[in-house]
């Protein structure tokens, strides 16, 4: 085969006797070849021995068209902006992307300019002209024929504050998010200017902070944190679960409005620098010196050792207390209750021992601690990979724990 990484024969070699036919298969993979008004060609060249060199090879030409799909838009983040904004990137996701994909303004013919990332990724840059004024911007991806343009997703430019997105304050993945799950709302103008931390009365974290309050689906939601352009709270127990619920801050009068699908659980591993990435934030219990230690290379865990580890977006599970939302588990309260059934633990690809999963005592409900024992069979090293299962939702990729 010949200029034709993408296609093989079958067989390559082989035994064809005089006056009886044989038969050659080409296969085409198209993987990593991009669509092109023009097809890919190739040569398939056969060659004989023990033949007259006149009569020797053959080359048989191929190709192959490889047209574009239509593509799909499946997120956009930031999905909305605040009237008078500077050029904006926003980050578009969704399937059939390829360097020839290019993002409009439905009803406009120029493109706006177009970043090719992967295949479900692109970057978008939204001028400032287009931010002068209140209005929702249907954003299409659009592939050369015969792929066509996508489905329109809305931009909104407001007039008022916009919570641009709504992520884990976990793992910082946007999506979906889980009851009882705390979230970070990112936007201009969302809080107040001086930032501000939860405070506690008669047991339960405060639904006001800094004159600032959010609801979720309707349902007023406890307050972590509050800053101009980030606002961290949880996601009420009692919201429901569906697409596209209601997210609304309230500034000192001034609201702002999002969108959010909320699940039954969503979790995530918090982690040491905050980014939901790299080491995690855990502990080493030592089973031989019974010493807890923060997880690391002075303090590495063992096969057999205790990974204590932390996330949030667990789930509804400790229903015998009502209300739930900002619900803090008091220091001495026995037993403690516990995620059932136990959520799935992978330490280095092997599964782990769950001791326990539940709330911290003195901590807030809708943040778990799990203690997990280092399996036998695990990897080691500086960053062995660690996940978290809950009813089948695996927790973000990229956390790590140090073995030895």
């Amino acid at each position: 085969m010949q200029g034709a990484t993408w296609a093989t024969v079958s067989p390559a070699n082989g035994v064809a006797l005089p006056g009886v036919p044989a038969t050659l298969t080409i296969s085409a993979d198209p993987t990593g070849l991009d669509p092109q008004a023009t097809p890919y060609a190739g040569k398939l060249v056969v060659t004989a021995s023990g033949v007259p060199t006149t009569n020797k090879t053959q080359n048989v030409s191929i190709s192959l068209l490889v047209n574009a799909t239509t593509p799909t838009i499946t997120s956009l983040w930031p999905s909305a902006a605040k009237v008078g904004s500077s050029l904006l990137t926003t980050t578009v996701r969704g399937t059939g992307f390829f360097k020839g994909t290019t993002v409009k303004v439905s009803g406009s013919v120029t493109p706006l300019k177009t970043t090719f990332i992967s295949a479900s990724t692109l970057l978008v840059d939204l001028p400032a002209t287009l931010m002068a004024a209140a209005t929702t911007l249907n954003i299409v991806a659009t592939n050369p024929a015969p792929g066509g343009d996508s489905a329109a997703s809305p931009f909104v430019v407001s007039s008022t504050p916009v919570i641009q997105a709504v992520v884990s304050s976990a793992s910082y993945a946007s999506g979906a998010v889980g009851l009882g799950e705390l979230v970070s709302l990112f936007g201009e103008g969302i809080g107040p200017a001086a930032p501000a931390s939860f405070t506690i009365s008669n047991g339960y974290v405060t639904q006001t902070l800094g004159n600032t309050s959010v609801t979720i689906d309707g349902k007023a939601a406890a307050m972590v944190y509050v800053s101009s352009d980030m606002v961290t709270v949880q996601v009420p127990y009692d919201a429901s679960i569906g697409t596209q619920r209601n997210v609304v801050v309230n500034n000192n009068g001034t609201q702002g409005l999002g969108k959010v699908d909320i699940v039954a659980a969503a979790p995530a591993l918090f982690t040491m620098d905050g980014s939901g990435i790299g080491q995690a934030a855990a502990l080493t219990f030592n089973m031989q010196t019974s010493v807890l230690s923060l997880n690391g290379p002075t303090s590495p865990l063992h096969v057999g050792d205790i990974a204590v580890l932390y996330l949030t977006g667990e789930g509804d599970y400790y229903t015998s207390v009502s209300p739930r939302n900002g619900y803090i588990i008091p220091a001495n309260l026995t037993p403690l209750p516990q995620l059932n059934p136990l959520p799935v633990v992978t330490i280095g690809g092997a599964p782990a021992t769950v001791q326990y999963a539940g709330p911290l005592p003195g901590g807030m409900l809708g943040v778990m601690q799990i203690n997990a024992v280092v399996p036998v069979g695990t990897t080691v090293g500086a960053a062995v990979p660690v996940t978290v299962a809950v009813g089948g939702t695996v927790s973000q990729p990229g956390v790590t724990l140090t073995l030895k």
